[in-house]
């Protein structure tokens, strides 16, 4: 299933990609859940007037992501993100693969509160104090992230 989520991923962003960047900025943003690292964290985005790419970091966690506004109010967005979660013991580590919906109540480019969900999926790994993988569990996730663009 990581791999077909992969090909989709890499196929939203080449499908839903903009050559036309004359109204770039980077934009910072704070909140909670994957797309903000997989926890509390912070998110520094490169912007366009429908686009956003951008990298997390939180508590022990980072991630990367793809958002394209789908609407003429760009209230609404679809995108790719992919993240990671090291539990602080270190033997064990969570990975996501997700396709997200945004909700921006203000609009895409604008300062305030975006509300998503994702679906996809997760895999956690567990390591023994050799390093060596233990064992490891895959299955679906639906998550849900709320933050505060700057």
């Amino acid at each position: 299933m990581n791999k077909s989520l992969s090909i989709a991923a890499t196929a939203t962003v080449l499908v839903f990609s903009t050559s036309s960047y004359a109204n770039r900025s980077f934009d910072i943003a704070a909140g909670y859940g994957n797309q903000y690292g997989p926890n509390v964290g912070a998110q520094l985005s490169l912007a366009s007037e429908f686009d956003r790419y951008y990298v997390s970091l939180g508590f022990g966690s980072g991630g990367w992501g793809y958002q394209r506004a789908i609407d003429e109010d760009t209230k609404h967005s679809l995108g790719i993100n992919q993240s990671v979660y090291s539990h602080f013991n270190l033997d064990k580590n969570d990975y996501y693969s997700l396709l997200t919906y945004n909700y921006h109540p203000d609009g895409f480019k604008s300062e305030g509160i975006t509300l998503g969900f994702a679906i996809g999926e997760h895999r956690q790994k567990q390591y023994d104090r050799d390093g060596d993988l233990e064992s490891e569990k895959k299955g679906p996730t639906l998550t849900l992230s709320i933050g505060y663009k700057f």
